[in-house]
């Protein structure tokens, strides 16, 4: 005898399907506007889009993993660890030379310049979002962002503090004794580990 299914249930995998794609779709139309003209207003869409994502984990021990991987030399596992990393951390100068670093070792030109031109992309996309002072601080995703626009800028962070009057902002004093203010980094829910 034929069985017939739930079609409530069919109905809901349908739409939670439809749905899944189509937040993958928004996020993925968001950041081809970003990467092909990486201002203010479009980096802060995509960003938005890749934190609405429902895949969308960022912890700094992901970064640490991918980091103690390639210090290794362990190139293999890191690419492994890179492609797992890239849709949350989509918006990261970080995660991008990581992957023009391995796309060199990899011997594969073109991807050595795509991922180089995406980190200029999002140093691009950080710098436009503020000024780096409390009143208009640079808006960041990733627990690395604050250090890699300041090195993009060619100083050296000497310490790190919340700013009194606002305590979702970070003050980075610098070796010259420029301070650059930005909002607070997003984490979210740890992921598991892969490659290590």
């Amino acid at each position: 005898m034929l069985s017939i299914p739930n079609l409530r249930s069919i109905e809901y995998k349908i739409d939670s399907v439809v749905v899944c794609s189509l937040v993958e779709r928004v996020m993925q139309k968001a950041l081809e506007a970003f990467f092909t003209d990486p201002t203010c207003d479009l980096y802060l869409e995509a960003r938005d889009a890749v934190v609405d994502d429902s895949s969308f984990r960022v912890a700094y021990a992901d970064m640490l993993r991918l980091t103690t991987l390639m210090r290794a030399g362990r190139m293999s596992e890191a690419q492994v660890e890179l492609d797992w990393l890239l849709p949350s951390w989509a918006l990261s100068p970080r995660i991008h030379g990581f992957g023009a670093r391995l796309a060199q070792y990899f011997h594969d030109g073109e991807d050595v310049e795509l991922f180089r031109f995406m980190r200029n992309a999002c140093l691009e996309g950080l710098c436009a979002s503020g000024c780096g002072t409390e009143e208009t601080p640079y808006v960041i995703l990733y627990p690395t962002d604050a250090l890699d626009l300041i090195q993009s800028i060619g100083e050296v962070t000497l310490k790190q503090s919340h700013c009194c009057s606002d305590p979702s902002l970070d003050e980075f004093e610098c070796q010259s004794g420029l301070k650059v203010v930005f909002s607070r980094a997003i984490e979210r829910a740890p992921s598991a580990t892969v490659g290590v």
